[in-house]
């Protein structure tokens, strides 16, 4: 197994290499046009975005017993019904969990004076994290498989590609998310806002790398 069934890790936004590219890229701008732009704006809401913002995620593996007939089966006797989950799981053996959140969002927007250029640069400094700390928890469950000489698959988020939004509270119960300060709320979304879930299937079979590659939102 790559994790046990819940590894808990906390992402700094000051640790977090390649956070101002994540920022750039929300903005669709590269750095010479931000900083071009609005650089003591920029530089600004950076300090307080690495004081304000911490990133934290879970992940676990769970054993997979059988995917077929519309529903995943895990070792231990849950039963995750969803016939795209089973077909896109079909040669794994293990199914990675992960959940990441960002918190210190609304403080950080109470720093906002100028709520034009400000107030969108704190929205990219929160999201940028997110995305940072979606890539960091894929590239941690990429490592350890690499360690162990497995195969893993592509991210899977419940709510795309057909995956249904009811999984989302079995991926929260299992994972115990509210130790992270995750809340699921009606209709299965997940709070803060600035969350991200999903499924990874992992295999001794490299024919995990393919599974779905035909749906657009797998990454």
């Amino acid at each position: 197994m790559l994790f046990d069934d819940q590894e808990i890790f906390e992402i700094a936004a000051s640790q977090a290499d390649g956070l101002n590219d994540a920022v750039y890229g929300f903005l669709h701008m590269d750095e010479e046009q931000v900083l071009d732009m609005f650089e003591d704006e920029f530089e600004d809401t950076r300090a307080n975005a690495i004081e304000l913002l911490q990133g934290k995620a879970v992940l676990g593996s769970f054993g997979i017993e059988e995917a077929t007939n519309g529903e995943v089966r895990l070792e231990g006797g849950v039963v995750l019904k969803s016939a795209v989950l089973a077909q896109l799981m079909e040669v794994a053996d293990e199914l990675v969990m992960y959940a990441a959140v960002v918190h210190g969002q609304n403080e950080l927007m109470q720093t906002v004076e100028d709520e034009v250029i400000e107030g969108m640069l704190c929205e990219a400094w929160g999201a940028g994290l997110t995305m940072y700390a979606n890539g960091w928890v894929k590239q941690l469950a990429c490592d350890r498989a690499q360690e162990q000489g497995r195969y893993i698959g592509r991210s899977w988020v419940p709510g795309v590609n057909g995956l249904e939004m009811e999984l989302q509270r079995q991926l929260f119960e299992l994972l115990d998310l509210a130790q992270i300060g995750i809340q699921i709320l009606d209709g299965h979304r997940l709070s803060p806002y600035l969350t991200i879930s999903g499924f990874i299937g992992v295999s001794d079979d490299p024919k995990i790398e393919v599974a779905g590659v035909d749906l657009p939102e797998g990454h």
